[in-house]
């Protein structure tokens, strides 16, 4: 694949959100659960045993195209 092909990827786990310059803590646009896209080579990858999960940040989604039902 060619680096700037998106992908679609489930997002398993979300963390509390970035801090803004003014101290409030932004809220995410993703959620465990929801299917996104985002950039083929964004993020970092990471190994656990035989599987590879990758981790992105939340501004990094290009979308979020089917939401979690829970």
């Amino acid at each position: 694949r060619h680096a700037s092909t998106p992908v679609r990827a489930r997002v398993l786990d979300a963390g509390p959100g970035y801090i803004l310059p003014n101290g409030e803590r932004a809220d995410m646009i993703s959620q465990a659960g929801d299917i996104v896209w985002l950039q083929f080579n964004a993020g970092t990858e990471v190994r656990i045993g035989r599987d590879t999960y990758r981790m992105v940040q939340d501004r990094d989604l290009f979308a979020v195209v089917e939401e979690s039902r829970e």
